[in-house]
């Protein structure tokens, strides 16, 4: 016997979820979604200053909206509290969105002490040609995603993982 389906009961109607937001609601799920933002911080610093200014103090960490910088001595830690607000709406321009609200400036602590890089620069890869049987696979592995969109988006994903890894 069939089960007949209640008439008062409508289906939802549903659009499907954006990469971007499965992406972002996955991040914040797991716990990066801050470390992401704080990188982009990072990334945008000698554009939002300036490279002389980026000689002189770094940006360290983003704590919520609050972006701590080192400056190298007291005479760049005081400009940088007279350009906070200027440093703030450039960094907040460049992103597309309200990242930092506060800047919090302190110095290295030790008289005439140049700047000390905050962590290694990030790791560069040898980038390789990728093979046709990987270009084979990788459209293989990608060929049932319906949207046209997602699915160029992750062969060029997985196209840039390969050109990265000389090893699988």
């Amino acid at each position: 016997m069939k089960r007949q389906r209640n008439s008062s009961s409508k289906a939802s109607k549903t659009t499907p979820d954006t990469l971007s937001g499965v992406l972002t609601r996955s991040f914040e799920g797991i716990g990066i979604d801050h470390m992401l933002r704080e990188y982009r911080v990072k990334k945008l610093w000698e554009d939002a200053v300036g490279k002389n200014m980026a000689r002189h103090a770094r940006a360290d960490k983003l704590k919520k909206q609050s972006l701590y910088i080192t400056a190298e001595n007291t005479a760049w830690a005081n400009e940088f509290v007279y350009l906070k607000k200027t440093v703030m709406e450039k960094i907040n321009s460049l992103a597309k969105e309200d990242l930092v609200k506060e800047i919090i400036v302190k110095t290295t602590g030790k008289k005439d002490d140049k700047l000390i890089p905050a962590k290694k620069p990030l790791k560069t890869f040898k980038k390789r040609e990728v093979t046709p049987e990987e270009i084979a696979e990788i459209n293989r592995l990608t060929e049932d995603v319906k949207d046209p969109v997602i699915r160029n988006a992750m062969r060029r994903a997985m196209t840039e993982s390969k050109r990265r890894n000389t090893e699988d």
